[in-house]
């Protein structure tokens, strides 16, 4: 999410609830971002959060359905 304050990432914390963390994006891939610092490994971020969400909401997190990578046909 592009905020006033810069871009954002919804973490979800061990709480269950959402905190809205600041972070540097690096490049751009089209379908991912490079996200520079704000994030640490492991932590469980919110995919599409709607407009409605607010910090501090309690979410129930649910795993995200594993993608294959693509093949790299050199």
């Amino acid at each position: 999410m592009v905020r006033s304050n810069g871009p954002q990432v919804a973490v979800v914390q061990p709480n269950g609830r959402v905190h809205f963390a600041l972070i540097q994006l690096g490049r751009d891939f089209g379908n991912r971002l490079e996200v520079l610092s704000g994030l640490e490994d492991g932590q469980q971020v919110v995919v599409n959060p709607s407009d409605a969400i607010r910090e501090g909401a309690r979410v129930k997190p649910v795993a995200a359905p594993e993608t294959a990578a693509p093949a790299n046909h050199s």
